[in-house]
């Protein structure tokens, strides 16, 4: 389900700015598509196993002594890397809201594979996805207003399993525009920059995507994630 969503600092509806595609995405559809970002909205049943399997309880019952070399939410700056348990990382998850992206403990894709290889083959990854490759399957949770800051990457696909998260996307080469300071939080970005920015003059755009919204992200766009629910799980595939 996409939606609208009201930014308090900004006191303004944003619609979703992002192509959604409803229905089978063929090849032939998806090469029509991937020139730019575009979200398949899928029926949610298509991961609900793997979905029941990444909730809080859950996994804290499956993987709470499993051990993680886990690092910040920013890139930028050289990213610091922690060792601790998933319990541990759980534990100490709350809102992001006053800290920045260089000090934010960020749990995606630094688990180990062998312990987390029986969760992921349970993975559907859903029609047009296949067009990626599944080792690089990257699963992550993460609480109420963490993120990550603007970066770019080869193309890839971002699947919500569970709860909300906001994206936001920009052609390549218009970084420079989003004014983001890389250290900073994507929550702090959003309250203090995004609403002074012409997101059409820049090309940004953005969306809300619920469990079953898979986005497909072309090579090079720089894109910064939100999560809006105390408990967001998700995953990525890339290209």
């Amino acid at each position: 389900m996409i939606f609208l969503f009201t930014l308090a600092a900004a006191t303004a509806e944003l619609p979703c700015t992002i192509h959604v595609h409803r229905g089978p995405l063929t090849l032939s559809k998806f090469m029509e598509l991937r020139a730019a970002p575009f979200i398949h909205a899928l029926d949610r049943r298509v991961n609900a196993e793997f979905a029941a399997m990444a909730t809080r309880n859950s996994l804290l019952t499956s993987h709470g002594s499993s051990l993680l070399r886990i690092s910040t939410a920013e890139s930028y700056t050289g990213r610091s890397w922690t060792l601790l348990s998933f319990r541990e990382y759980v534990d100490g998850m709350v809102s992001a809201e006053n800290s920045s992206g260089s000090e934010t403990l960020y749990f995606f894709g630094s688990h180990h594979e062998a312990e987390w290889s029986e969760l992921l083959e349970i993975y559907s990854q859903p029609p047009g996805v296949q067009y990626a490759d599944r080792r690089t399957l990257s699963f992550g949770v993460a609480g109420m207003k963490s993120g990550v800051p603007f970066h770019g990457h080869g193309a890839a696909w971002g699947e919500v399993l569970l709860g909300k998260k906001r994206w936001f996307l920009a052609p390549p080469d218009t970084g420079p525009s989003l004014q983001f300071d890389p250290t900073e939080s994507t929550h702090s970005w959003v309250t203090n920059v995004l609403p002074t920015l012409n997101a059409s003059k820049i090309g940004l755009r953005q969306c809300v995507a619920e469990p079953g919204d898979v986005i497909y992200i072309p090579s090079g766009w720089e894109h910064a994630t939100l999560n809006l629910a105390n408990w967001t799980a998700f995953i990525s595939v890339f290209v």
